[in-house]
């Protein structure tokens, strides 16, 4: 029996005080990328390996499918690490591997937003 997959947050390490801040950097920042194990709260080096199923964000789904629940309805992709929004022109052909309950907790894991323009109504 496999244990369930431990939660993360995404962080780096700040250049001026050497401390570890939540989040992303600014796009252009050259800084240390990791992330925070919330359970034994111990930051590490480097970026957990969601599809091994070892770690997993914190509020988030592996998606099962083309369309993610009604309750973590944010579409992650994980080779670009890029989230996508409901209210998105490419919302609905893009292929979900993970599944997040807010931007928020997308954004913790390590994902930045599309780029995509919102539907036209």
């Amino acid at each position: 029996m496999q244990n369930a997959p431990r939660r993360y947050q995404t962080g780096y390490i700040e250049p001026t005080t050497q401390g570890w801040v939540f989040g992303l950097p600014a796009e252009d920042a050259a800084v240390d990328i990791g992330f925070y194990d919330i359970e034994i709260e111990i930051w590490t080096l480097g970026e957990p390996d969601i599809l091994s199923g070892e770690w997993m964000p914190n509020e988030a789904l592996l998606a099962t499918g083309a369309d993610c629940p009604s309750d973590h309805p944010i579409k992650g992709n994980l080779p670009s690490r890029i989230y996508h929004l409901p209210e998105q022109a490419t919302y609905g052909r893009t292929e979900p591997e993970i599944c997040f309950a807010s931007e928020d907790a997308a954004r913790l894991a390590g994902f930045r937003a599309s780029r995509a323009p919102d539907s036209a109504e």
